[in-house]
C-alpha cells in the first residue's frame, strides 16, 4: 500500500494545471472504480467490481497539487446499476440527479434573546473580549422530498420535457440536505434517502469547542442547522473563521467569517 501511494502522488502523467482545471474521465471508469465488472487484463480473469460507499456511490480518485502541497480527493461517478432488471434501472434513472454541493446560507450568533447574523466580508462582523465563549449557528436550505415543477430545482422525475424551466441547460438542485435515490441490494428496491450534513470549524485565533458538528441522515429531516461554541482565547486581535460544509455524497463548499477579539 505504501508503494502504491508513492506512485499515485509522484506520477506526472494525466495531470492538468491552472487556476481552474477540467479533465475527462476514462470511458471505462465505471469498470475501473464503479459497480461494473472490470474487463480481463492479459491472461488474468475479470476482477470484482468496486464496493459502494454507504450511500451507494462510487468514486474516481483525484490528485490535486498546489505548489509542493498534494491532496487526494475524489469525483462521484454516475454509473448504471449492476444486476438489476429493466424496470429498476428505469426507476433509478428517472429519480437520479447529480449531487449539488451543499452551501451554508446563514451564520449567526445565538444569544438568549435572538440570532445575530455574521455577515460575509473582510471586516470583522463580531467583536468579543478575550476568553469569551460565543455560540454560533450555521444553517442551510430546507430541501423537500417532493418534486415541485416551477420551484427552480431540477429534482426526481423532472426533466427538460416535463419541466423545462427547472431542468434547463444548467439545472441545479437544492443546496441543503438533498434527497437522493439509491438501490437497496438487501430489499432489491430503488428508494429515496436524504443526505446528512456536517460542518468542520476552523479558526486562526482561539478555537472551537468541537472540530466538527452536523446531522446524520436520520436527523437531517428534522432540522437545517448545527451549532458550535467559539472560544476566543486570551490573545486579542483579528480572527478568521472557516466553515467547511460537506454532505454524505461527497459534495462540499465553505464560508469565511471575520471576528475581532478586543482587550
Amino acid at each position: 500500500m505504501g508503494d502504491c501511494w508513492v506512485v499515485c502522488f509522484e506520477a506526472s502523467d494525466g495531470f492538468v494545471s491552472g487556476a481552474s482545471a477540467t479533465a475527462t474521465l476514462d470511458k471505462d471508469v465505471c469498470k475501473l472504480f464503479g459497480p461494473l465488472r472490470p474487463s480481463p487484463m492479459g491472461g488474468d480473469g475479470a476482477g470484482r467490481p468496486a464496493d459502494p460507499d454507504v450511500t451507494g456511490g462510487f468514486y474516481q480518485p483525484v490528485v490535486a497539487r498546489l505548489g509542493r502541497a498534494t491532496s487526494l480527493g475524489s469525483v462521484r461517478l454516475d454509473c448504471d446499476l449492476a444486476n438489476v432488471d429493466r424496470d429498476q434501472e428505469l426507476s433509478y434513472r428517472k429519480q437520479y440527479r447529480v449531487n449539488e454541493n451543499p452551501r451554508i446560507n446563514r451564520v449567526e450568533r445565538v444569544t438568549d434573546h435572538d440570532l445575530q447574523p455574521l455577515a460575509a466580508g473582510d471586516a470583522a462582523s463580531l467583536e468579543d473580549s478575550p476568553d469569551s465563549r460565543v455560540l454560533l449557528r450555521a444553517s442551510w436550505d430546507d430541501c423537500t422530498m417532493e418534486s415541485n415543477c416551477g420551484d427552480g430545482l431540477c429534482t426526481a422525475f423532472e426533466d427538460q420535457t416535463s419541466c423545462p424551466n427547472d431542468c434547463n441547460a444548467t439545472p441545479r438542485g437544492c443546496t441543503g440536505a438533498q434527497p437522493y435515490v439509491w438501490y437497496d441490494a438487501d430489499t432489491e428496491r430503488v428508494q429515496q434517502r436524504r443526505e446528512g450534513i456536517s460542518i468542520a470549524w476552523y479558526a486562526s485565533r482561539g478555537h472551537f469547542e468541537n472540530e466538527q458538528t452536523g446531522l446524520d441522515e436520520s436527523q437531517a429531516a428534522a432540522s437545517n442547522f448545527t451549532e458550535n461554541t467559539y472560544v476566543a482565547g486570551s490573545v486579542p486581535g483579528p480572527a478568521t473563521l472557516w466553515l467547511v460544509v460537506r454532505d454524505t455524497r461527497g459534495g462540499q463548499s465553505w464560508e469565511i467569517r471575520h471576528l475581532g477579539v478586543t482587550p
